[in-house]
């Protein structure tokens, strides 16, 4: 049995947290509070005299500028201690991008490999050895906002009928796949047409449903930015897409001649008609085949 105390404000409730302390007024109140709180900032500093306000403000300020805290929005309750009341409540942050000014890279070898740092001299790090720079677009609105929701590019293309998805066009913004996507080609077109189709237009992938950059745009520079593992049909595309545009009439997609054939032709031509430098390019059927791209489709 708990014997009661005969002060009047004595307070008998056990559970009952205990009273918080007062704020701190000065630096030194200050720092022996994140000592308390922080036990392992009393190791970096154990007095108040090696407390410079000058360093902890330029410091405080450039976390702020880092982490784009300026941004932050405080939804400030009414009495809140935010709002000089007394209230402890929490505030409700905004979705901000805090990571603005982040920088993002992945490991060329293996696209699951992803890092970010927002520090100058650990971007340099990641430039100097090979790692790939990554655009990362933050999403900050919110499910109601249907005007900027981001969609797949897939759903998009599952849900048109062949005739709407022969004729739409690529991406917007250069789209290059990791995985080599095998040939589309509808049932009623030759691969003539299909092999134009996705050098001038479109790349379909018809496993995934996903509409890529037509090939024109798969430059050396892109494939390796994208991480594109090799395919050895890659250079009987550009084969075929060649000989189809120098040898076989104003329109080329009426060609019947198979994939093989068509390659078996360009080596042929090539070695009748060897163009000047070939031998010191490695991919030198890419620029040949986009030689007879269509004026208006020409690199600037």
């Amino acid at each position: 049995m708990h014997q009661l105390s005969e002060n009047p404000n004595y307070c008998c409730h056990a559970s009952a947290p205990p009273p918080r302390p007062p704020p701190p007024t000065t630096v030194a109140d200050l720092v022996n509070r994140f000592a308390n709180v922080r036990p392992f900032a009393a190791s970096n500093t154990t007095s108040t005299a090696e407390f410079n306000a000058d360093t902890f403000n330029r410091k405080a300020q450039e976390h702020v500028d880092r982490h784009n805290f300026a941004a932050v929005q405080w939804n400030v309750r009414p009495g809140s201690m935010f709002n000089g009341g007394q209230r402890q409540e929490p505030p409700i942050i905004q979705n901000v991008a805090t990571f603005e000014k982040n920088f993002f890279f992945r490991d060329p070898a293996d696209p699951t490999r992803l890092f970010s740092c927002c520090d100058e001299q650990m971007k340099l790090y990641f430039e100097t050895r090979g790692f790939i720079s990554v655009s990362v677009l933050h999403f900050t609105g919110g499910p109601d906002d249907q005007r900027s929701l981001p969609t797949l590019t897939a759903v998009a293309a599952a849900n048109e009928t062949q005739d709407e998805l022969e004729l739409s066009p690529g991406p917007t913004e250069l789209k290059v796949p990791v995985q080599f996507p095998k040939m589309w080609c509808p049932r009623s077109k030759t691969t003539a047409w299909c092999i134009i189709h996705a050098f001038e237009v479109k790349v379909y992938d018809p496993d995934t449903k996903t509409k890529y950059s037509p090939y024109r745009l798969w430059s050396p520079e892109a494939r390796k930015a994208a991480g594109t593992k090799s395919n050895t049909k890659w250079t009987k595309y550009c084969q075929a897409y060649f000989i189809l545009k120098r040898s076989h009439g104003p329109d080329p997609s009426l060609c019947n001649l198979a994939l093989t054939a068509l390659a078996a032709s360009a080596t042929q031509y090539n070695k009748d008609n060897p163009p000047p430098g070939a031998s010191q390019r490695s991919d030198f059927w890419y620029p040949l085949a986009c030689s007879m791209l269509p004026v208006a489709l020409q690199p600037p």
